[in-house]
């Protein structure tokens, strides 16, 4: 795994947009986690199952991408250096797009009766990862408009919640891991994406500090979710 110099605009980043979501489906409830790889999402989802499974609600966890999504030449190409990638032959927003649309289609397909049968989804990753990629690579602010506006085709989630910790922490908990060891790290492609999920999260949404600890987040999960399991929509 090489961390590289930043080939990063100086510019100012483009604008955070909100997106103007569907209706949410219910009477399940649609839980949302969003943020970049090292964040604490795996661990913030895995106290939110936790949560839910004391209190009996039935739930299942998600990830909408599909395997087939995920082996396109172009997402690996993303996924292993998303700056070098950029700036070469590749184009974030209309990874974004297709992204969106095969998480969408699985979302419709399957999902969606799931939850009208009372079940919740604790997502991993829902909209906003496209979204905050595109700011953090300063991508065209007509093609991040576009993408808002694929968003906004998915349900309003319940909640969501972006957990947020400092860029180099971030990149040391990923260098921890021997299957990311071939990744490609720019340290402005991190603080750009965390500072992007953070104005995302000002949008109605909770933002997490995994640097707290595993129960403080647990309280912050408790704290949003608890007066969702107490009150029913139809």
């Amino acid at each position: 795994m090489l961390t590289t110099p930043s080939v990063l605009s100086a510019q100012p980043a483009p604008p955070v947009r909100r997106v103007s979501f569907r209706p949410p489906i219910g009477p399940g409830r649609l839980i949302a986690f969003e943020g970049v790889d090292g964040a604490g999402k795996s661990t913030s989802i895995a106290l939110a199952a936790e949560i839910l499974g004391a209190a009996g609600v039935p739930f299942e966890q998600v990830d909408l991408l599909s395997p087939e999504c995920r082996r396109l030449p172009y997402f690996r190409l993303h996924a292993d250096d998303p700056v070098g990638t950029s700036a070469g032959s590749g184009d974030q927003p209309s990874l974004g797009i297709v992204c969106l649309a095969d998480r969408l289609a699985h979302l419709r397909t399957r999902y969606h009766e799931v939850v009208r049968r009372g079940t919740w989804l604790l997502v991993d990753r829902y909209v906003y990862t496209p979204l905050a990629e595109g700011v953090a690579l300063g991508s065209d602010p007509d093609d991040l408009r576009a993408l808002t506006s694929l968003a906004g085709m998915f349900p309003r989630p319940d909640a969501a919640f972006f957990p947020l910790a400092p860029a180099d922490l971030v990149i040391e908990r990923i260098r921890s891991r021997p299957k990311d060891r071939h990744k490609v790290l720019d340290p402005a492609f991190y603080r750009n994406a965390l500072n992007a999920f953070a104005a995302y999260s000002e949008h109605g949404w909770t933002a997490l500090d995994s640097t707290r600890g595993t129960d403080a987040v647990r309280d912050e999960l408790r704290a949003v979710i608890g007066p969702l399991m107490s009150s029913t929509r139809v």
